[in-house]
């Protein structure tokens, strides 16, 4: 079974908040290993498989640095709130990178040839 450390209290959360803004490495692990719950939270949204939510959770990881790494407290938003977006935002990255990796041979074909000829090669190779 796999278990996630406790959230970090308000007050040690902008401790270590503040501490990350002076480049404190700790403080950022600190940040990141206590808010790997966030990361699995988000991903169960996504993922269809276990195999899927492994992935995923390494992927929300990298967001989560990020949020870790760009947060801005001047700006009057919670932690958690501005990671969830980053955690998403990667996800959501990695499932279009995906998509145009991935692509589907008939789809490429098909946008090679314009008008009349799109019709022509689809019902031949493609009956």
């Amino acid at each position: 079974m796999n278990t996630f450390l406790s959230p970090l209290s308000l007050e040690r959360e902008t401790e270590c908040l503040k501490k990350v803004a002076q480049n404190d490495k700790e403080a950022k692990d600190e940040l990141i290993l206590h808010n790997m719950r966030l990361v699995a939270h988000v991903t169960k949204k996504y993922a269809v498989s276990e195999d899927e939510m492994e992935e995923l959770i390494s992927i929300g990881t990298i967001g989560l640095i990020k949020a870790v790494s760009s947060f801005k407290a001047d700006y009057g938003n919670r932690f958690a709130t501005f990671a969830i977006r980053c955690i998403e935002n990667e996800i959501l990255m990695h499932f279009r990178s995906r998509k145009k990796s991935r692509g589907d041979f008939k789809e490429k074909y098909e946008k090679r040839f314009i008008g009349q000829r799109i019709l022509y090669y689809y019902e031949t190779l493609w009956p």
